[in-house]
């Protein structure tokens, strides 16, 4: 995984989101977001929702679905 492909959601075998960016600092940053609860939820599409936003540099989007899942920005 290269920085230019980040950030980007991926979704590991037992349906976790695991949320990756280049935070402040300029370390590579994986983040588990939780999937049950009150926690995110995977779309049809394979979104994730609501947005995801990181405390430690602000970083701000959603992880969008479809043919091509993309980072949007907010």
């Amino acid at each position: 995984m290269t920085a230019s492909s980040l950030p980007r959601v991926e979704r590991d075998e037992d349906g976790t989101a695991h949320f990756l960016h280049v935070c402040s600092w300029g370390k590579e940053v994986l983040a588990v977001l939780p999937t049950t609860g009150d926690g995110w939820t995977w779309t049809e599409d394979g979104g994730l929702t609501p947005s995801i936003q990181c405390l430690g540099c602000d970083t701000h989007g959603f992880w969008v679905g479809g043919d091509v899942p993309a980072w949007r920005p907010c």
